[in-house]
């Protein structure tokens, strides 16, 4: 056999190895995701859209509840420019009940914009929050109702599934990162002139409970990540709701 040839079948087996490597030790230093695994992430939407004009006042007066029609398997809509928390709404109507639905969300272009799974409170992932404009369409399925309450622009200390904008939604800083409820939830991390970065966190569920609405620390450990947000970047999250940010030292 050509010596080439095996040194070639070498090199490619130990830069698959070093390459596993860096996965592993990215992985476990901060729960970043790298090569396929990130590349799976990336790609299930396009760049979150730069904000490009001022967030309208959010008044609670202006809330919207949608009921699926009947025999409808899918229910589409558009709402006023804005920014909202978009949840089950099931519970708002006479007669109904919470359940679990998708919510998609897709531009004027129809491009996929954002998706997540709706479930009631207090499962894994209940409310989305995201910057909508007029043109926007959002469509769900498998819930009785959805309902979209206008959000106030103002810094927080707690996520949940959506967009947010470091310098609206996240003051600029460093930050500990950690899932306040059971389930898998997914960061990506866009800053300009950079290449996009995701990670994952993992609040693991205390023996014997299906489900919590927080989780005792004497009982469950969750996973966390350390990341640093500057002036204009952009933070994605799918799959979780009650994230906590705690202000960490910078540096």
């Amino acid at each position: 056999m050509d010596k080439w040839f095996l040194f070639g079948l070498c090199l490619v087996f130990l830069l698959g190895c070093q390459s596993k490597t860096d996965e592993a030790e990215a992985y476990e230093e901060n729960g970043e995701l790298l090569n396929e695994e990130k590349a799976e992430i990336l790609e299930r939407f396009g760049e979150p859209r730069p904000e490009t004009s001022e967030r309208p006042a959010a008044s609670p007066d202006d809330s919207i509840v949608i009921e699926m029609e009947q025999d409808e398997m899918l229910h589409e809509l558009q709402v006023p420019t804005g920014r909202y928390a978009i949840a089950d709404g099931g519970w708002m109507i006479e007669g109904g009940e919470g359940s679990a639905g998708n919510v998609y969300i897709h531009s004027e272009e129809g491009e996929l914009l954002f998706h997540d799974t709706l479930y009631g409170p207090f499962y894994s992932t209940y409310v989305i929050a995201m910057t909508l404009e007029e043109t926007d369409t959002v469509s769900f399925d498998g819930l009785q109702a959805l309902v979209l309450q206008p959000l106030a622009t103002e810094y927080t200390s707690e996520l949940f599934s959506g967009v947010w904008e470091v310098g609206l939604d996240i003051e600029p800083g460093t930050y500990q990162i950690t899932p306040n409820v059971a389930g898998i939830a997914n960061l990506e991390l866009f800053t300009a002139g950079a290449e996009p970065r995701v990670f994952e966190i993992i609040g693991l569920e205390a023996e014997g409970q299906e489900q919590m609405d927080e989780m005792p620390e004497d009982t469950v450990e969750a996973t966390s990540v350390t990341l640093t947000f500057g002036e204009g970047d952009t933070l994605r999250v799918t799959g979780m709701a009650r994230i906590s940010l705690e202000r960490v030292e910078d540096g």
